[in-house]
């Protein structure tokens, strides 16, 4: 042996303490002695030793470390620090001295714990993080106001009566603030943009503790007074007036009122809500006739407002026990004015601070449940590598209890070990999670930081880890420390170890079990998204428009509605413009336009809700729905009251049953609670426009709005020319009324994506992990087959001896490593199979359970495998029996 790693050692022990110096001068010589011996029968390189040397220097730390505790707290709970130091020594140099298992059981836990990790910070940011800009948010509570309907669903709705009654009918609140959510139509400096807002208390910001990043927040005249003020975020400070403070004074045009600009919100403050649903303006309660309508279409106070979803959000100065029950107090109070449906409301107090976690815990167990399931197949990666390591140790174990030890000594040495490579792993975990979430945070609404509730999860999940891998190993080990023979026979072959047999097979049902799943997902986005157009998806320009916010009349939205269509009709390279609801051909339908339709021989109470929009002229070639029977619209059916309608085969064959061509209908709108019912009938057929949903809803067209329509869609179908794009549009809106903004305007590709994007990050999430889990498997496999190769090279080399062939040592070990995999991958399909059908169940347009799919997820499966186990099984057929022989 190389007198270097020696002396390096009688370096170190300068820095032993002198009562302990000798003990672990001998200590190191004699692993150094043993080491030098093994490795040179292995033919291992000499600056292997000196590596395993330099495991004496975190040795020396922790024995000065020990020694000084030891001293400070002498008697039993010394002595038990003194024997866990002990242990953590020798498991440093345990795993110092074999590199190659902790590499592998430290790259497939971190991995594990990385995924795990990463999972939580996405929960963490969108349920337990702190809303950005409040202040004292545990002392924020939430007040709610719901009644039960007819159809057993909770509905928030109050009035700004029961708002001034729940106000000052608990003194257990400092205040209570509320806020309603709103669209509005901004323009400034000639730009108009469509703006998400709030109608606020003017002591909304103050209860939230919110300090503004320029100018002030509302103060209780602002509302007392109907002082024109408006609060602006800070998203829209940057775009709009790019952070100028300047900007506080001048007026924002909202609604057609010109509104002074009082205050900038704090960066990502969207008040009790987190996520892409911000808010760009915040306008006092004293200005919601610019945003409410009454029955009439009016504009109307929100006192006079009547019902509305309010969210109350109060600050307490008691408990919220004490709180809770004075908002009891008041339910009587506030049914005592109600009637009809609106009876029987409750009025409920939680908290806020943490976006309601209960309410979120299914989510989060569903969202967690894939990366848990790669930590698992890390753990059994690594309690199959700590088994098939034990077998090497059994000498070890043998003489530690021929010396005195206990089987408690054992054990805890087993689990210290485990538990040294878990925190290992843990830091390499939180590397790969940092680096990984940089990567997503532009796909992410809110930051992701790894705060200490993160950390503190990382730790809980290493300490999780290193017992569930531990503890199999470790409970072996133990049954076979009562009798010290058995340690010899702890086994070494795949296919002898009851243990090491149920761990592979779980770890090939678990990763079938993710592939399968994975490829699922993947399939059911392929089939919602894959299908054949009608029109060219990045060719058909999809906008909205809504004249609500300005207050527009009928005869003027009318109007401005033909002559947007007249000039967008007349840009060159434009084939064809309509304008319908939204959400004909995407997700996004608007259920709102529902009609009771039934036959002349029914009543209403005899019909059905069916989906009716308008279809003006063009909008059936730009959006691709083909005419199957009978004719389109003509211009003086275009004229109301309407007498013809179309409508599609999904409608003909599920409410007509028969020929619909001339069938005559009866059709009765809500807002008439069906009593004025048109009479019409019907002169056309029309498919469906493909490419976007799964299925087609029954459908009726009117060829004029049947009511004021104030919010509207068009759909644009432009040739390949490249002379019409969003700025052209914009422009022949500018000229029609630049007060109109142009509301998310994108081609059917575009909002194909962007509405997918959630489902798709979901299916190659799964599906990554599916991958992920089965090279942990494969890498799992491949460690475990050396190892044991390793372990019995003895027993090849006999039976190359004996005339066995390099071919039948190969099918040996292969076949002892496919057998519990091959187990494993027919209870995983069973599993994918189950899982497939509650995915299909609760999932709409979930692709149905394809058994070639399954079939060929479980080949791919067995072949990464058997390639996994032939590797090593090769170097085993190579083994030289005479050398093997003589190292015995």
């Amino acid at each position: 042996m190389s007198p270097l790693p020696l002396a390096l050692v009688r370096i170190l022990a300068l820095w032993v303490p002198r009562a302990s110096r000798d003990g672990w001068i001998e200590e190191w010589s004699g692993e150094l002695h043993h080491a030098a011996t093994v490795f040179a029968s292995r033919r291992f390189p000499a600056v292997r030793l000196l590596r395993m040397a330099l495991g004496a220097v975190p040795d020396v730390i922790a024995v000065r470390r020990a020694a000084r505790f030891i001293h400070r707290v002498p008697g039993p709970r010394g002595r038990i620090f003194h024997g866990i130091s002990q242990d953590l020594r020798f498991g440093c140099r345990a795993l110092a001295g074999s590199p190659g298992f902790a590499v592998s059981v430290i790259a497939s836990l971190s991995i594990g714990i990385a995924a795990n990790t990463a999972a939580f910070s996405f929960i963490n940011a969108a349920v337990f993080r702190p809303f950005p800009g409040v202040t004292n948010q545990r002392e924020l509570v939430r007040v709610g106001v719901s009644t039960r309907t007819r159809f057993g669903i909770w509905e928030i709705s109050s009035t700004h009566e029961e708002y001034e009654t729940l106000r000052g009918g608990m003194p257990g609140l400092q205040d209570l603030a509320a806020h309603y959510r709103v669209e509005f139509a901004g323009f400034f400096r000639g730009e108009a943009s469509a703006l998400d807002g709030a109608l606020v208390t003017g002591n909304y910001f103050d209860v939230l503790g919110v300090r503004p990043a320029a100018g002030r927040v509302f103060l209780p005249r602002d509302e007392a007074d109907g002082h024109a003020a408006v609060v602006i975020s800070h998203a829209l400070w940057r775009r709009w007036f790019r952070a100028d403070p300047e900007a506080v004074g001048q007026f924002l045009t909202v609604n057609g009122a010109a509104l002074e600009i009082v205050g900038v919100a704090p960066p990502q403050f969207h008040g009790v809500q987190k996520g892409s649903y911000g808010i760009d303006v915040w306008v006092p309660f004293s200005l919601a006739h610019l945003a409410l309508r009454g029955p009439d279409r009016r504009p109307v106070s929100v006192v006079a407002a009547g019902y509305l979803p309010f969210t109350y959000i109060g600050r307490r100065r008691t408990t919220l026990e004490q709180v809770a029950a004075q908002a009891a107090s008041l339910t009587r109070q506030i049914n005592e004015h109600r009637t009809g449906e609106k009876q029987g409301a409750t009025v409920s107090v939680g908290r806020v601070w943490l976006n309601d976690p209960v309410k979120a815990a299914p989510a989060i167990v569903g969202f967690m449940m894939v990366p848990l399931l790669v930590l698992a197949i890390a753990c059994v990666n690594a309690a199959n590598l700590l088994l098939a390591r034990s077998s090497q140790r059994s000498r070890d174990w043998r003489v530690r209890l021929a010396l005195g030890a206990s089987k408690w000594r054992i054990v805890r040495q087993v689990l210290v070990e485990s538990a040294l490579l878990a925190i290992i792993a843990a830091g390499a975990g939180l590397a790969l999670t940092s680096w990984a979430l940089k990567l997503v945070a532009h796909l992410w609404p809110m930051p992701l930081p790894m705060d200490a509730r993160v950390l503190l999860f990382t730790v809980a999940t290493a300490v999780g880890t290193a017992i569930a891998f531990g503890l199999a190993p470790a409970l072996h080990v133990s049954s076979r420390a009562a009798d010290p023979s058995g340690l010899s026979r702890i086994v070494t072959g795949p296919a002898r170890s009851r243990v090491r047999f149920a761990l592979i097979a779980t770890q090939a049902a678990l990763s079938l079990g993710l592939l399968a799943t994975g490829a699922q997902f993947v399939k059911t986005v392929h089939a919602q998204t894959g299908r054949a157009d009608s029109v060219p998806p990045e060719r058909l320009l999809i906008a909205s428009f809504d004249l609500d916010p300005l207050n527009v009349r009928r005869e003027a939205a009318d109007d401005f509605y033909a002559r947007v269509l007249e000039g967008t009709s007349s840009v060159p390279g434009v084939v064809a413009a309509g304008f319908s609801i939204g959400g004909l051909i995407t997700d996004a339908m608007d259920m709102s336009a529902a009609a009771r339709i039934w036959l002349p021989q029914q009543g209403p109470g005899e019909g059905k809700n069916q989906l009716a929009a308008h279809a003006s002229r063009g909008f059936f070639a730009a959006a691709g729905v083909p005419l199957l029977q009978g004719r389109l619209f003509t211009d003086a059916e275009r004229a109301t009251p309407v007498s013809s309608v179309i409508v599609n085969q999904s409608f003909a064959s599920t409410f007509l049953e028969s020929n619909a061509l001339n069938r005559r209908l009866r059709i009765g709108t809500r807002n008439s609670e069906y009593g004025a019912a048109l009479d019409v009938t019907v002169i056309g057929v029309v498919g469906v426009a493909t490419g976007y949903r799964p299925d087609s809803y029954p459908m009726l067209y009117y060829p004029a709005p049947v009511a004021h329509a104030p919010a509207r869609t068009l759909y644009v179908l432009f040739d390949e020319s490249g002379r019409f794009n969003l700025t052209a549009l914009q422009a022949v809106v500018r000229q029609v009324d630049a007060r109109v903004p142009v509301r998310s305007p994108a081609t059917l590709r575009e909002r194909r994506e962007s509405t997918g994007t959630e489902r798709r990050f979901l299916a190659s999430g799964v599906a990554a992990l599916g991958i992920f889990a089965l090279l942990l498997a494969a890498g799992g496999l491949y460690s475990v087959v050396s190892y044991v190769v390793a372990l019995r090279r003895h027993e090849i080399g006999v039976r190359l001896a004996l005339g066995s062939t390099g071919y039948a040592v190969v099918g040996l070990i292969v076949r002892e490593a496919l057998a519990p995999t091959a187990i494993g991958a027919l209870a995983g399909t069973g599993g994918a199979v189950a899982t497939a059908l509650v995915v299909r169940s609760r999932m709409y347009g979930a692709a149905p359970v394809d058994p070639l799919s399954f079939a060929a997820a479980a080949a791919f499966l067995l072949l990464t495998m058997a390639v996994a186990a032939l590797i090593p099984a090769r170097h085993a057929a190579g083994v030289d029996p005479m050398v093997v022989l003589r190292e015995e």
